[in-house]
């Protein structure tokens, strides 16, 4: 499948996905094409629209130029800490120079799986999530830890401890950050093929409600496109894997 940042109208992008995707995904398709337009005028130079600002060729040039001066912090004080998360209250000069008071959650980055066998079945997780006080559908999921060297050795850990499952093909499907306003909080996504073992789910004393289930991976691309998949990382990985052609 083609990635809608290579085409240069919303028609073209729905055209490119299923007639069942295609009226849910018009909103998703035109936003994109959005972006596509953008990063084209970027590479060719071209002014954007709306005054007199000018693409020279660098998204962080376009990002650094448009965000102004931002926020400074002053000072900053640990109000609350435990082993899952720290409160900060920082003293902090806002954008137009006026001194304000900013608290901020600063928590440990999360991975999340999308992992897909042969015949195009796709693991999906239910449990009772505790800060929505329901059940949820989401996608394997976990917290990297301080030991972890890097994003994709927990990703490993948390498929095998969820789902029993160990595979060998990983690509990184990028990070996503999940209440910018709120926390520093940061979810690393992968797609995940090549299963090589099947073994024992390893589930924490939190987790042992949580069961698996093996999902067609257009049922579960329906299940996002009807926010049935309300699970940020979960949302996030679906729909890169589907513009980059992976599902």
């Amino acid at each position: 499948m083609r990635s809608f940042l290579s085409v240069w109208s919303p028609e073209e992008c729905i055209g490119s996905i299923t007639a069942t995707e295609r009226g849910r995904f018009v909103t998703f398709a035109t936003n994109v094409w959005t972006v596509g337009s953008v990063l084209g005028r970027i590479r060719a130079g071209c002014p954007g629209e709306g005054g007199n600002r000018h693409f020279r060729g660098s998204l962080e040039y376009v990002f650094d130029e448009r965000a102004g001066r931002g926020w400074k912090s002053l000072t900053s004080e640990v109000q609350f800490a435990s082993h899952w998360f720290e409160v900060w209250r920082d003293d902090a000069l806002r954008p137009d120079g006026s001194r304000g008071v900013y608290d901020r959650v600063v928590a440990p980055p999360a991975v999340t799986v999308l992992a897909m066998d042969g015949r195009r079945q796709v693991a999906v997780t239910r449990q009772w999530i505790y800060t929505h006080q329901g059940p949820q559908w989401r996608l394997p999921a976990g917290r990297v830890d301080e030991t972890d060297p890097a994003p994709e050795v927990a990703a490993r850990r948390e498929l095998a401890e969820e789902t029993g499952i160990v595979a060998a093909d990983w690509v990184g499907l990028g990070t996503i950050n999940c209440a910018d306003s709120l926390t520093n909080h940061r979810d690393h996504a992968f797609f995940a093929t090549g299963f090589t073992d099947s073994g024992e789910q390893r589930l924490e004393p939190g987790e042992a409600d949580l069961e698996v289930y093996w999902m067609p991976v257009e049922t579960v691309v329906e299940m996002v496109l009807a926010g049935k998949l309300p699970h940020a990382g979960s949302s996030f990985a679906v729909l890169v894997a589907r513009v980059r052609g992976l599902i």
